[in-house]
């Protein structure tokens, strides 16, 4: 799931590498929620083609958090990924996020460029 504001010089290669990564033979379904850009990205998005992309573009900027919500109304996946656009995160990096919910049936899993790959178990 991809929240979109204003993401112009980013959307159209995030959106190639996220077709193009690897995601452990998993099907593949990218929700991008725009919300009310101002700039040409609702253009962009209009203009892809690709049927495992589906965008959906609010009427009025709520923040991120509306635009997230917009999104999951859509998503029908066991598993979701939330994404920036702006390219922070790499979209290579897929395997080491799904790798805990295949291998150690995982609830969650949050991903920090502060603590590099590492596996941490949380029981409660």
């Amino acid at each position: 799931m991809v929240p979109v504001y204003n993401e112009k010089n980013s959307i159209e290669e995030f959106l190639n590498r996220i077709l193009n990564a690897d995601t452990c033979g998993l099907e593949l379904q990218i929700i991008v929620s725009d919300n009310n850009s101002s700039d040409v990205t609702r253009d962009i998005l209009n203009s892809f083609e690709n049927p495992k992309v589906k965008c959906l573009f609010r009427d009025q900027n709520n923040g991120k958090g509306a635009n997230i919500k917009n999104a999951l109304k859509y998503a029908e996946g066991d598993l979701i990924l939330f994404r920036d656009s702006d390219l922070e995160y790499h979209p290579e990096n897929f395997p080491n996020l799904l790798k805990p919910f295949l291998k150690y049936n995982a609830d969650v899993v949050y991903g920090s460029r502060l603590t590099g790959a590492k596996i941490t178990k949380i029981l409660g």
